[in-house]
């Protein structure tokens, strides 16, 4: 049922009906144990196709972010734009700002942390408060 009415991101699509109908649906099907929201999110992935589709599996998960690690032969600025960006497209994400600071500088290679650290004068994340670390 729910395919039958896909959101496909294009600009003659509308959003706000979209969600109207899928709600409708998902208020059809109860599960003994199962919360409405678990239904709703399990569905939701079939109610999207193209763009829509695309952008949804592009979204980095919170793990995701929370289990950020540096790749190998990576630069600092690199990682940092990497993080920064599965940051953004996850707008909603809920990680606290020093949770961020202690992700993204834990997730790098100890050399890249000693030099941070260098620049901070003393460990970062020891010594410095969440805000300005953040800063650096």
């Amino acid at each position: 049922m729910v395919q039958s009415n896909q959101f496909g991101g294009m600009s003659k699509d509308d959003p706000n009906a979209h969600i109207a109908y899928f709600l409708e649906v998902c208020d059809l099907y109860k599960i003994n144990g199962v919360s409405d929201d678990a239904v709703r999110l399990r569905v939701f992935p079939f109610s999207l196709r193209d763009r829509a589709r695309e952008w949804l599996n592009s979204v980095p998960s919170g793990n995701e972010i929370t289990s950020f690690t540096q790749y190998d032969q990576e630069s600092l600025y690199e990682a940092w734009e990497r993080f920064k960006e599965m940051l953004r497209k996850c707008p909603h994400h809920g990680i606290p700002i020093w949770l961020q600071v202690s992700t993204f500088y834990n997730g790098l290679v100890s050399n890249y942390r000693a030099m941070i650290d260098v620049a901070a004068g003393g460990c970062l994340i020891v010594d410095k408060s969440q805000f300005i670390a953040f800063l650096l």
